[in-house]
């Protein structure tokens, strides 16, 4: 009897490391393939003919040592988009070596150079930026909303300087992801909204389409990181999820004060050009959102059509088994599951 226990004990033992094993073999092998996603999306974007465009404007051609004359040159124009682009992609970069997503040493030989006469050349700017915004919009408590009276001019330069932390907690600029192109934004209400759930998934789907119509789709959740994490593996979201935890984002959209808790922001859809300008705004409410084919639609129509197309109609979308995932999720979040 006490040698059947004995070996229980041991067969007990082995298959408990055993299983130990292979799970440490699982995590390092998720964190080999994230980090190789990681670094073949920033290669990606630095052999895009448009950064090495904008990369080389920044290095040879940017005729301007002081905000004031680098304003002068139009907003939104291709020195703008140069900084904001070139200068957010080596910020990112930054991010991701401090928070240990990506070795130094692998990237810093290729890029490294290339960085530091960037930096050398648009330092004065930076500077003198974050100087003349550190005491406005630089925090989201202090940013203007839609609904003050400001210009349109002054919302939209708002909404670019918006950082709002990813499902990694790096912080990223909205006009980072207009640079290059068309946005969709897509404010949702979260993991417990299975019409929100329904609308994400659409988008996901059909996230292809919208890259090769030269548009970028993103979407903020007024979610902490982990739960927008959570978020965007379940729906399997190819895009980006952005966690607007604060409510940041949504005052200076104006999505406050609309609903029975004024704290809850209203979803919305919003497309922004590539200059950063706003070409739609449209509530989702209630249980009504903007399809994503129709949102398709619109900005393949938009880019040659003058005037502009219709707006697309509100339309229901059907939840489906996503309803479940709400309520599960709503569950969750009330006893902390």
């Amino acid at each position: 009897m006490a040698d059947s226990a004995a070996i229980a004990t041991v067969v007990s033992t082995i298959a408990f490391a055993a299983s130990a094993i292979a799970v440490a073999v699982q995590l390092r092998q998720a964190a080999r393939e994230r980090y190789f996603a990681i670094t073949a999306h920033l290669f990606e974007i630095r052999q895009s003919p448009e950064f090495q465009h904008d990369q080389l404007f920044l290095l040879h051609k940017l005729p301007c040592a002081t905000w004031n004359e680098f304003c002068a040159l139009g907003r939104g124009e291709q020195p703008e988009r140069a900084l904001h682009r070139v200068g957010g992609y080596y910020d990112r970069i930054g991010n991701l070596v401090r928070h240990n997503l990506i070795h130094k040493d692998d990237i810093l030989p290729t890029i490294g150079g290339y960085a530091i006469a960037v930096w050398d050349r648009i330092q004065p700017l930076v500077k003198e930026l974050r100087l003349c915004g550190s005491a406005t919009n630089m925090n989201p408590e202090t940013y203007p909303t839609f609904g003050n009276g400001m210009s349109q001019a002054d919302r939209e330069l708002a909404v670019g300087d918006l950082a709002i932390p990813d499902t990694d907690g790096i912080s990223r600029r909205i006009s980072e992801f207009s640079a290059g192109g068309r946005l969709v934004l897509i404010y949702a209400r979260g993991q417990t909204c299975p019409f929100c759930l329904r609308q994400l998934a659409d988008y996901g789907e059909r996230y292809g389409e919208f890259k090769r119509s030269g548009t970028e789709v993103v979407t903020v959740v007024p979610e902490k990181v982990r739960a927008a994490r959570r978020l965007r593996t379940g729906l399997k979201l190819p895009l980006t999820v952005l966690c607007d935890e604060s409510r940041g984002a949504a005052r200076v959209l104006g999505l406050l004060g609309r609903e029975r808790n004024p704290n809850d922001p209203t979803p919305a859809t919003v497309v922004l050009d590539g200059s950063g300008r706003v070409q739609l705004f449209a509530f989702n409410e209630g249980v009504k959102c903007l399809f994503a084919r129709d949102v398709l639609e619109y900005v393949r129509d938009s880019r040659n059509a003058s005037p502009q197309p219709p707006t697309p109609q509100l339309l229901a979308p059907k939840p489906g088994p996503l309803f479940a995932r709400a309520l599960f999720n709503m569950a969750a979040s009330v006893f902390r599951i």
